[in-house]
């Protein structure tokens, strides 16, 4: 399989013929958890929440507003 780096989060990643997200295996979340199963890299999103702030705050300074995850992008009860 050919492992396309640009759809996979920073932290993901393919290694000894497996996936491999956010330093988890994903058989083995598919074994603890089930499929189909929705996966969120926590490093990952705090890096691009990160840098999303740091973008606002470089191009509208004092009005950059603040960064928020919007739960209508994914609400779970998990």
């Amino acid at each position: 399989m050919r492992f396309n780096k640009d759809i996979f989060s920073t932290y993901s990643a393919w290694e000894n013929n497996e996936l491999v997200i956010g330093g988890c295996k994903v058989t083995a979340l598919a074994r603890n958890f089930g499929t189909p199963l929705f996966v969120i890299d926590e490093k990952d999103l705090h890096l691009r929440i990160s840098n999303w702030k740091s973008g606002l705050h470089q191009h509208f300074g004092p009005n950059a507003g603040e960064v928020y995850y919007a739960a209508k992008s994914f609400i779970s009860v998990e």
